[in-house]
């Protein structure tokens, strides 16, 4: 059963009456129109709210809506019972109208209404299956199908109607852009260059500033011939963006503009341009069919009305391609509530950020807390693959589980301008999702819906939440013909439920039990990309707490953390083959080239592919900034570790992470107001616990940093090491006489030695973790670690690991520079 306008059984007790065949033709695109199939003749409504009523039902979920959401949608602020005796007079208009005199079409169950949806054939339905196909005839007729915006010109005075008629607007224009852009490729490659451009008019005629349109249409005018059109098409778009939105033409759509053909005659396809300005508002529906030998497709009605000044400039570019004639461009309009600001999204991301909060667990079970987790997560990741989309506190959002939020102040705390909530409700292999939209500026909901299927069809509901907030947004999906938000589906529902549980457990930091889930995972479902990104991110993150110097040989530590490398390798290289977008993947990777094996430039060159896939995703940017501070590039560390405190303000570890930064940086007295903020038992407590201690120490306070030693977790390290180190700082700055008497301590507790006069052994120990990680710990740029820095054993340990070379080659750190040819020295 499809998730939407599943057919009604004629058989059922609902459809008892119904004809399996349907009965009537609802238009939706462009208006509203019900006709009878038997002579096509109109069937007159005696009212809007009737139809209304028709229309929304059409479209719900199983054709079902409650009798009160019913009402409050079509009387808005109507008390209840006279909005319910309203709804009772409007559902007799609907069945008279209809002759549904046995209230087959109309059915009441209990406190919803259900309509016999196989009683009628709807346009809207018919487009999203076709749209949701690949082939060319499949686009070919959704294009056809949408003939105008959802029920327009059509409203009645309730803001619940509008809210839903916005959000149906927008994702049926958002769909056909999608649906004539794979249309235009496919027409393009099979040779078909009149229409190819055609349809690119036509993409232009709902979103006028289309910059992926423009640079199409400008290569299909160079490819057959027509370079002038070409060229005046680019400068009448440059001209838009500058003086519509203050900006400039894409760097991509820049190289277009350069690598047009340049020589040869100027071959011209149509009527000439003619030499006039056009009206401001013409009435003229641009159709390919106004430029000989060009078959028909259909008529595209803009979505919005054009503001005065585009309207000129849009009017010029068109007269400029001497193609067809004009229908004004849209980019603003007042009366649908849609701002300048947001029109212009494409342009500026910073425009519009949603976080989308937990969704609720309404199933009735604690243990499926997991699913309604897993949900919220996987919505964010497929908003995060729109590019002109600004998506933030992925991850900080969790704070809020459960609790009743004032949503301008939750907006404000996570930079964002619009939250999504919702619920789940999973029962065995039944899943509802409810979903809102919420304008974070106005506290007002943009728009609502309930998704009913199968946990078998989850990544398809999924995709559709998605897609219908973007279109809420009005901002362009920006992907390529046939990419989907939601693309890795090849996994089985019981490995997937597996999988969000480990994604839970990750989140948690138990990562054994997130290991413990996720590697039988991946065996059972190898095509899983998400799956390997994840194991890749466990793995790497996992060896730092998997490290103990003083358990076993150095040989031993040596193979336990390479064996930690090549796996986290392995599975970020088949995340990545499985998925080429996987930017996480490409992060790993990254890190495991530059800090273990040495390739520091690799390193560098795999971090910059993963930002350009994903620059805002919270793993990505933590390992680089672990990266970046490993190579001694401490400003860049601290820049990062900002930039992902802006977008995810409360996530625990990663402000512990800031804090270690700053000290690092020489802030030692805004590290420990950070860390000090942050819970002792928070997630990754461990090293804010540790680092904490590192930062009270280097300010003297050494009372303060054994007993925050002390708070350390017995299960990640030796609890007799915390205390021999406790015990050393609570003497300290006291110098230890007897060297040799001195307490082996872990690699963690190192900086201990400097207090107490041992500089010496706290170097041996930082270069054995160097020789056991393959790689340099960051812990070595502290401030109060010069001068280990300064020693010739230093100087090797670096010259081994390649960062000398890579130093010379992508810029000198903050604290070292060259001296001479060869040498050079850190401060």
């Amino acid at each position: 059963m499809t998730l939407r306008g599943a057919s009604m059984n004629p058989d059922s007790a609902l459809g008892k009456g119904v004809e399996a065949q349907a009965r009537w033709s609802l238009r939706l695109l462009g208006g509203f129109k019900l006709g009878a199939f038997v002579g096509g003749d109109s069937v007159a409504l005696p009212g809007k709210r009737e139809r209304v009523l028709l229309a929304y039902l059409a479209l719900s979920p199983n054709c079902r809506q409650p009798r009160r959401k019913l009402a409050t949608l079509l009387w808005g602020d109507a008390s209840d019972e006279a909005a319910l005796d309203n709804l009772r007079t409007c559902i007799w208009g609907l069945r008279k109208a209809l002759g549904d005199t046995g209230h087959h079409i109309i059915a009441s169950e209990d406190e919803d209404l259900v309509l016999a949806a196989a009683a009628f054939e709807i346009d809207a339905l018919a487009f999203r299956r076709l749209a949701a196909q690949s082939d060319r005839t499949a686009l070919e007729a959704a294009a056809n199908l949408y003939a105008g915006e959802f029920l327009d010109g059509f409203g009645i005075e309730s803001e619940e109607f509008e809210s839903w008629r916005r959000g149906e607007v927008a994702r049926y224009r958002d769909q056909t852009i999608d649906v004539l852009t794979r249309l235009m490729t496919l027409l393009g490659e099979s040779g078909e260059t009149e229409r190819a451009i055609a349809t690119g008019i036509q993409i232009l005629g709902l979103e006028p500033l289309h910059e992926a349109a423009v640079r199409r249409l400008m290569q299909l005018y160079g490819e057959s011939g027509r370079r002038g059109a070409a060229v005046q098409l680019y400068r009448t778009f440059a001209d838009a963006l500058r003086t519509e939105l203050d900006a400039e033409p894409e760097a991509a759509t820049r190289l277009v503009f350069a690598e047009i053909p340049r020589g040869g005659e100027e071959r011209t396809s149509g009527p000439a341009a003619p030499d006039v300005k056009l009206p401001r508002r013409s009435t003229h529906v641009a159709r390919p069919s106004d430029v000989p030998g060009v078959p028909t497709l259909p008529v595209m009605r803009p979505a919005l009305r054009l503001s005065t000044s585009l309207a000129a400039v849009a009017g010029a570019l068109i007269v400029a391609i001497a193609l067809i004639s004009y229908r004004p461009f849209v980019l603003l309009s007042t009366d649908s509530g849609i701002t300048g600001e947001r029109a212009a999204s494409a342009s500026q991301s910073s425009a519009i950020s949603v976080a989308v909060l937990p969704f609720l667990n309404l199933s009735g079970d604690a243990g499926q807390d997991f699913f309604s987790d897993g949900m919220t997560e996987e919505i964010t990741a497929a908003l995060a693959k729109v590019p002109d989309l600004k998506v933030v506190a992925r991850t900080s959002a969790f704070q809020y589980k459960g609790e009743k939020i004032d949503v301008r102040t939750v907006g404000q705390a996570l930079n964002a301008t619009h939250l999504l909530e919702g619920s789940v409700r999973k029962e065995g292999n039944r899943v509802r999702i409810t979903a809102q939209l919420i304008e974070v500026g106005k506290g007002t909901h943009l728009w609502s819906e309930s998704y009913d299927g199968q946990l078998s069809d989850i990544f398809a509901t999924q995709e559709e939440i998605a897609r219908t907030i973007v279109g809420s947004l009005m901002t362009p999906l920006g992907l390529t013909p046939g990419e989907r938000l939601v693309a890795n589906r090849n996994i089985d529902t019981e490995s997937y439920q597996q999988y969000l549980r480990a994604k839970a457990l990750y989140r948690a930091r138990d990562l054994p039990a997130a290991l413990k889930l996720l590697e039988p995972v991946v065996a059972r479902a190898p095509a899983f990309a998400p799956a390997w990104g994840l194991l890749a991110q466990i793995y790497v993150v996992g060896q730092n707490f998997s490290i103990e110097v003083t358990s076993g040989s150095q040989e031993e530590a040596r193979l336990a953390v390479q064996t930690s490398q090549d796996k986290a390798e392995m599975a970020a290289r088949e995340s990545i083959r499985l998925d080429s977008r996987n930017a996480v993947g490409y992060a790993v990777l990254a890190r495991v080239q530059a800090i273990h094996h040495g390739k520091w430039a690799i390193g560098d060159d795999l971090f910059k592919q993963a930002l350009a896939l994903d620059p805002n995703e919270p793993d990505v940017l933590l390992n680089y900034d672990i990266t970046l501070a490993g190579e001694g590039r401490l400003k860049d560390a601290l820049n990062v570790m900002e930039r992902l405190r802006r977008v995810e303000p409360f996530v625990p570890i990663f402000n512990i992470v800031a804090a270690h930064d700053l000290h690092l940086n020489g802030q030692r007295q805004a590290a420990i107001a950070t860390f000090e903020a942050i819970p002792p038992d928070a997630g990754g407590g461990y090293w804010r616990n540790l680092w904490l201690a590192e930062a009270y120490a280097a300010a003297g306070r050494y009372a303060e940093a054994a007993d925050t030693l002390l708070l350390m977790p017995s299960s990640q390290i030796d609890r007799r090491l915390v205390e021999d180190a406790a015990r050393l700082l609570r003497n300290a700055p006291k110098k230890i006489e007897a060297l040799d008497a001195l307490p082996t301590l872990a690699r963690e507790l190192s900086f201990v030695y400097v207090h107490v006069g041992a500089p010496d052994r706290a170097m041996e120990n930082y270069a054995r973790m160097i020789e056991i990680q393959s790689g340099v710990d960051d812990s070595v740029w502290l401030p109060e670690l010069a001068p280990l820095r300064k020693t010739e054993r230093f100087k090797a340990l670096v010259r081994k690991f390649g960062l000398v070379d890579f130093w010379r080659a992508r810029g000198w750190p903050d604290l070292c520079h060259p001296v001479g040819a060869d040498d050079f020295v850190c401060a």
